[in-house]
């Protein structure tokens, strides 16, 4: 990963200069995984749609 976000707001490491801004992050799938559900849930804490995985019953 070109960089490590942490829960401080912050990002360690990778291809990121002092002072960047990230404003979105992307999840990238590339495989065919028949028994995981991918969906997507609001966070407490950001509002934001997140990715939730969550093996199939």
């Amino acid at each position: 990963m070109p960089a490590s976000p942490t829960r401080r707001a912050a990002c360690s490491g990778g291809h990121v200069a002092p002072g960047c801004i990230v404003r979105t992050t992307a999840e990238v799938l590339v495989a065919v995984l028949p028994d995981w559900q991918f969906g997507r849930q609001p966070d407490a804490a950001t509002g934001y749609a997140e990715l939730v995985v969550r093996r199939k019953v």
